[in-house]
């Protein structure tokens, strides 16, 4: 699967000569909330009408060592598309699907055989619609509402759906300054209800650098027409669910990890893009955890590398 959404990217590429539009959101990453990016990041307006987006993307996290002296390998699929409808340059009505199949390995002498005994394949589909709507010329409300589920090869789906949503509002204080505030709430998997507020910013700094935050920081450096680089801190959490047989019995798989991220981004039309991504994390933890009458299984890295590639149209 993650050859053939290379490929698949690798095609879309080959059309973009007829893309004819503004740089598409990054590719799907289900450990990132969509719509906390979105909420807080404001890109170039659009002209009034529909815009149909797609993006696809592969993500590798090779042989790790645990802390204990297990090892873990990682590998992430995704593919994402949705539909924005403009009615002004900055009024967007927009919905959204995500998927993203990551396999899971693990190996080593001093690893629990219920490590090893995983389905390996782990998948989240996500849906979200959402709204930015212009209050006056410097404050804009935007709101989201998402359905997800997230869940290892034979588990029930009816078991792995959560939901949530959010609203904020954005402030252009000065030409090259804006800050956002609001609320994000979600529902887990056998865990409280997450709630966070949204604060960020947008600082133009000057021509050629930026400063955004959303569910981290990242600061953009723009090359040329064509060329820009990142350099991201930000925060993933994934949970999944487990099949309910034994010896999971319906408990959660938790990954969890805080990448530091430099991208370097293509765009040789306002409508493609293609992204080399370098990363590692200074700290990642895998979980097995909420089986009844069973203790937690856990175990950390530190200092995982990973390499992605993510490529997109927008029309």
């Amino acid at each position: 699967m993650h050859f053939r959404f290379t490929l698949l990217g690798l095609a879309l590429l080959a059309l973009a000569g007829a893309a004819r539009a503004q740089t598409p959101a990054a590719g799907a990453n289900a450990g990132q909330s969509r719509d906390i990016t979105q909420a807080t990041t404001l890109g170039p307006p659009l002209k009034p009408g529909l815009h149909e987006m797609i993006s696809v993307g592969t993500r590798w996290l090779p042989d790790v060592e645990w802390d204990t002296g297990g090892r873990a390998r990682v590998a992430r699929a995704s593919l994402s598309g949705g539909l924005s409808y403009f009615q002004s340059p900055t009024m967007q009505y927009g919905l959204m699907a995500d998927h993203e199949v990551s396999r899971y390995e693990f190996a080593g002498p001093a690893v629990d055989p219920l490590w090893d005994a995983q389905p390996g394949e782990m998948r989240v589909e996500r849906v979200m619609a959402n709204l930015r709507l212009p209050l006056d010329k410097d404050w804009s409300l935007f709101a989201a509402v998402d359905g997800s589920w997230a869940l290892a090869r034979g588990a029930s789906y009816a078991d792995s759906f959560t939901w949530g949503g959010m609203v904020s509002a954005r402030g252009q204080v000065a030409t090259n300054f804006a800050f956002t505030f609001g609320l994000f709430a979600h529902t887990r998997l056998e865990a409280n209800v997450r709630v966070l507020p949204i604060p960020g910013i947008e600082w133009q700094i000057n021509e050629d650098w930026k400063l955004a935050t959303a569910q981290g920081l990242t600061l953009t450096r723009k090359i040329n027409r064509r060329w820009q680089a990142d350099l991201a801190v930000l925060v993933e959490n994934r949970e999944y669910r487990m099949p309910a047989e034994q010896p999971f019995a319906g408990g959660i798989f938790r990954d969890r990890s805080v990448p530091l991220i430099t991208n370097l981004r293509w765009s040789p039309n306002p409508g493609m893009f293609a992204q080399l991504s370098v990363g590692v994390s200074p700290w990642q933890q895998q979980r097995l955890t909420d089986r009844p009458d069973a203790p937690d299984l856990t175990e950390q890295s530190h200092w995982t590398p990973s390499l992605a590639l993510t490529a997109g149209l927008r029309f």
